[in-house]
């Protein structure tokens, strides 16, 4: 109901389960989220605070750090940074980004987050050094899986642009270097493959999450692309 905006159904939904089970951390966090949304600052901490202050399950609730985090502000510190970057401030984000980045400069959320803004920025040596980092402190998250294959398509559409470029100039009838446009599939394969070793072990680690079967169906498509424009490219090459 949240994705959906609708945070005034989400809260009915929670105080109803709250009601049958006062303990339940997760209906409290959510609670929390969704007065956010709707612009009840306190009444979104109390039940932020009311989720952290719940009686601890047993396993540990997957929520608990990220319970703790809102308690702080975190959260809410890092939604603003999204809707920076989402809104192309990105000079507003990377200010806010770093000073988040000095208080927690190993959790690897803010790193994934300051490596997006990298790559929005075209600096793609930095995006992957600080992928490089998160993937060193949570290589099975999830998450951080995501990223470093968003990254390694990116890379791989831009190899796949300059062959493009070649083959139109082909196709135009000039000459073109038929090594120049073999080391650019090459150099766009490698990431396509990376890509699809990350999108599917994100995959394999949350598979109810539709998010990552979906990148990891793009990263397959845009393989299996690079493989169709080889083909086409001898054709080409032979005419």
């Amino acid at each position: 109901l949240l994705d959906l905006e609708r945070p005034a159904e989400a809260e009915e939904l929670c105080r109803r389960a709250l009601e049958l089970n006062p303990g339940y951390a997760h209906a409290a966090f959510i609670l929390g989220r969704a007065l956010r949304d709707l612009d009840r600052t306190e009444e979104a901490e109390v039940a932020f605070a009311r989720a952290g202050d719940a009686f601890p399950s047993f396993p540990p609730d997957p929520h608990q750090t990220r319970l703790d985090d809102a308690a702080r502000g975190f959260s809410r510190r890092m939604m603003v940074i999204e809707n920076l970057i989402q809104g192309q401030n990105l000079a507003e984000a990377k200010r806010r980004i770093a000073a988040v980045l000095q208080e927690f400069p190993e959790r690897h959320q803010v790193i994934n987050t300051a490596a997006r803004l990298a790559l929005r920025e075209g600096d793609v040596i930095r995006a992957r050094e600080l992928l490089g980092q998160s993937l060193t402190l949570a290589p099975q998250d999830p998450s951080t899986l995501l990223e470093a294959c968003v990254l390694e398509l990116t890379e791989a559409d831009s190899f796949s642009q300059q062959m493009m470029r070649l083959q139109q100039i082909a196709a135009a009838g000039q000459k073109i270097n038929p090594d120049q446009l073999e080391q650019l599939r090459s150099k766009a394969s490698a990431p396509a493959e990376k890509a699809v070793e990350y999108a599917t072990s994100a995959a394999q680690a949350a598979p109810l999450v539709g998010r990552y079967s979906f990148w990891l169906g793009m990263s397959q498509r845009s393989l299996a692309q690079l493989s169709t424009d080889g083909q086409a490219q001898q054709q080409l090459l032979q005419q």
